[in-house]
């Protein structure tokens, strides 16, 4: 609203930067802090090129969960979608084999902007695709791995008869377990 924009905008995490977010959250009259990592999601990228990117990401070795996120909005072009269908797989693939993780983290798949895939008339592909990537990474990967999860968002849709913050819910319990 302060903003006076048409649409939400974040500012994008610079690359060679990693931010961190500390939020405390009371939940069952226990009190919970969460470290949120924030890397540029194309260096997460590059790794899937050249495993030994992954060598620097020190936030992956502390990890309680990983969290991979699916652009909904991508998964739902025709141009971009088999870009991100490969991509995860091979960015996982690069942190496993170069040893990003020290122990056995949970790892959630996290669909967002499924206020763009509800739209969209590819809407049964992408959620098929989606299924796909959650499923597969669950099977590849699940010796790397503690607890799996997936998820679909939707954290500030441009319908306003959508709900803000769909399926984030979730996603913070997978987290705070």
């Amino acid at each position: 609203v302060a903003s006076e924009r048409n649409e939400p905008h974040s500012e994008r995490t610079k690359r060679g930067e990693v931010r961190f977010y500390h939020i405390d959250v009371q939940r069952d009259g226990l009190l919970q802090s969460l470290l949120i990592a924030d890397r540029s999601g194309e260096e997460y990228e590059e790794v899937a090129d050249l495993a030994v990117n992954a060598a620097d990401m020190f936030e992956l070795r502390r990890a309680d969960v990983i969290t991979i996120l699916v652009d909904g909005r991508r998964l739902a072009s025709p141009s971009d979608r088999a870009d991100v269908m490969g991509a995860i797989p091979l960015i996982l693939q690069g942190m496993t084999e170069n040893g990003a993780f020290l122990r056995r983290p949970n790892l959630a798949i996290v669909l967002t902007k499924d206020d763009v895939v509800q739209a969209s008339p590819r809407k049964g592909r992408v959620e098929q695709d989606f299924r796909a990537i959650a499923d597969g990474v669950r099977d590849e990967f699940a010796e790397h791995f503690g607890d799996f999860g997936s998820f679909v968002t939707c954290a500030s849709p441009a319908d306003t008869n959508l709900v803000r913050g769909a399926g984030l819910e979730g996603m913070l319990d997978f987290w705070m377990r």
